[in-house]
């Protein structure tokens, strides 16, 4: 047992001198105060709105209300599937007046990962494409860097920070990054929603 807690004790003192070296705690701090950033905007954006309009549940259940709610979800897949291409922030809010909001959250959160998964599935198939190949090697040059340096913790970043998720998802699939490890470390998408539900909902 000693031996194993010692073990332990020297790969994570390795884990960290890479980490520091290799810039993961400065793209983590930097990300940490960007998210404080768009977080604190955005609350002060819904507190306006609800001063000035009304509830923000209420006005994007009208908004989509046109839809059914599979058709919103399906929507919300697609989002998350095709690079986020709309904030998932706006439907937390949507299901914030739904009976427990929390459990459609985490709901959110499940097909945020599918999305994710979806999304990794068509980086694989991308991956045979030379010339998308290469184009996508240039235009994610960092995120690509990111993902070689840091692995799974590179998607970790991804699921709970402002980084797009879709897109990590899309990289670790022309990579071919082992498909139980993506899920492994994919997860904290799932806690993703559920913290930021518990920020909106407790100020809105």
């Amino acid at each position: 047992m000693k031996h194993r807690w010692e073990q332990f004790l020297r790969r994570t003192s390795i884990y960290h001198i890479y980490f520091r070296r290799s810039g993961f705690y400065s793209t983590l701090k930097s990300g940490s105060v960007k998210l404080l950033g768009i977080l604190a905007l955005f609350l002060a954006a819904i507190l306006a709105f609800e001063h000035y309009v009304g509830d923000v549940g209420t006005f994007f259940e009208d908004l989509l209300d046109v839809m059914s709610r599979t058709q919103v979800l399906l929507l919300f897949y697609i989002s998350e599937s095709l690079l986020g291409m709309i904030p998932p922030d706006f439907f937390i809010l949507w299901v914030k007046n739904f009976p427990e909001p929390i459990c459609w959250s985490l709901i959110l959160g499940v097909i945020s990962l599918g999305g994710g998964f979806t999304a990794y599935l068509i980086g694989r198939r991308l991956s045979y494409t030379k010339r998308i190949n290469r184009y996508l090697n240039t235009r994610f040059r960092k995120h690509f860097d990111w993902l070689n340096k840091w692995g799974g913790f590179f998607l970790v970043l991804s699921a709970l920070f402002p980084f797009p998720f879709a897109t990590a998802s899309l990289l670790a699939g022309m990579v071919r990054f082992p498909l139980g490890r993506f899920f492994l470390f994919g997860w904290t998408r799932i806690l993703r929603f559920y913290l930021y539900a518990l920020v909106l909902f407790k100020f809105t």
